[in-house]
């Protein structure tokens, strides 16, 4: 049974990542497992356990340094792997248009039209359709320019001590 070419190449890139984050977890593990004694002085017990501390919070910090540079690559490649098959479905919905009109245009110059009303009228039809769509968005949009989640929580905040100021300036509030 013969295995593809592309299929090995995999497996050899998958055998070298495999051995190379080895060596690097390897790498890392060594490198924060640094003893109490390099870290603290020869104090006796309090200076081991202040050691052991330090050592201890050095390997929570490169396991979280670790994760997030893991998840950050990771997170990388989904949005380069979203926008490539964002661009694949956009082609296709743009040729599935084209195609639209195309077979539009076909139907009104059979119906008796001469092919600059029907290449007119698309064109006319094309920019109103996008614009709709383009004022749409905007203006749905443009609302989350305003911060309003901010807005709210500062509103709030500044409410009661407005409240209390128009309290005080009444005639008759707060004695």
């Amino acid at each position: 049974m013969r295995r593809s070419a592309r299929h090995r190449l995999s497996l050899v890139h998958s055998r070298r990542g495999a051995a190379r984050a080895s060596r690097q977890a390897e790498a890392r593990r060594v490198s924060a497992s640094t003893s109490a004694e390099e870290l603290a002085p020869e104090l006796g017990g309090l200076g081991e356990e202040v050691g052991n501390l330090f050592a201890s919070a050095r390997r929570v910090v490169w396991s979280y340094v670790d994760l997030v540079s893991l998840e950050a690559r990771r997170a990388g490649m989904t949005l380069a792997w979203m926008a490539v098959w964002s661009g694949v479905a956009a082609l296709l919905i743009s040729s599935a248009w084209l195609a639209l009109m195309g077979a539009a245009a076909f139907w009104a110059v059979a119906q008796g039209y001469s092919w600059a009303q029907v290449l007119v009228t698309i064109a006319l039809l094309n920019t109103a359709i996008a614009a709709g769509a383009i004022f749409l968005v905007a203006a749905r949009m443009s609302r989350q320019l305003l911060f309003p989640a901010t807005r709210r929580q500062l509103a709030r905040r500044l409410a009661p001590e407005q409240d209390a100021g128009e309290r005080a300036a009444e005639p008759g509030g707060d004695q």
